[in-house]
């Protein structure tokens, strides 16, 4: 809509600029000044301008913090279950964060933390951009945890089965029913 309202007005705004510049410097180098600043440089001024709550940078922890879009959750974890990478869909675990809730963590954004044996722990923060969704990462302090058990890399039918929880949702379930459901509900 935006782009529409942009060359409708370029277009309607030419002949005031052109009858302004042909007054300056004739007829011939007024069309050619009208046309530059109508149908170039108005209409990526006016994008610009109608576009500047748009372009923020989901992307960065600080800018969120900024704005008011940081979103930290902390969880107190007793067990994990860890299921293999599939492909290149980023680490997978399963969390106990209590009787009957199982934090579902997946993603790359994870690899960092397991790389250097900080995470999983028994005490996390999880950081994320409350308006794209997209988590930043994780601090793990606490204890060091050993995981319940390690599940296979999941099958195809296990990805479309429906169930499978999405990166930090939590699940009205204990640990291991979650993850038999996740092995078996095909």
């Amino acid at each position: 809509m935006r782009i529409l309202f942009v060359a409708i007005s370029a277009v309607v705004l030419f002949f005031p600029v052109f009858w302004l510049f042909s007054l300056a410097v004739g007829d011939d180098w007024g069309a050619g000044i009208a046309a530059f600043f109508m149908y170039v440089w108005y209409p990526f001024m006016a994008l610009k301008f109608l576009g500047r709550h748009d372009a923020r940078d989901a992307g960065n922890m600080a800018t969120a913090l900024a704005h008011g879009e940081l979103g930290v959750g902390e969880y107190t974890v007793s067990s994990y279950i860890e299921i293999d990478e599939f492909e290149d869909e980023g680490l997978f675990f399963l969390l106990n964060i209590g009787p009957g809730e199982t934090l579902c963590l997946r993603g790359q954004y994870l690899y960092e933390a397991v790389e250097s044996g900080r995470f999983p722990a028994s005490k996390l923060k999880v950081f994320w951009n409350r308006r794209s969704k997209n988590s930043y990462g994780v601090e793990a302090s606490g204890m060091q945890l050993m995981p319940l058990r390690m599940l296979p890399p999941l099958s195809e039918a296990q990805w479309d089965s429906g169930f499978l929880p999405g990166d930090r949702d939590i699940i009205a379930m204990g640990i291991e029913d979650v993850a038999n459901r996740i092995e078996h509900d095909v």
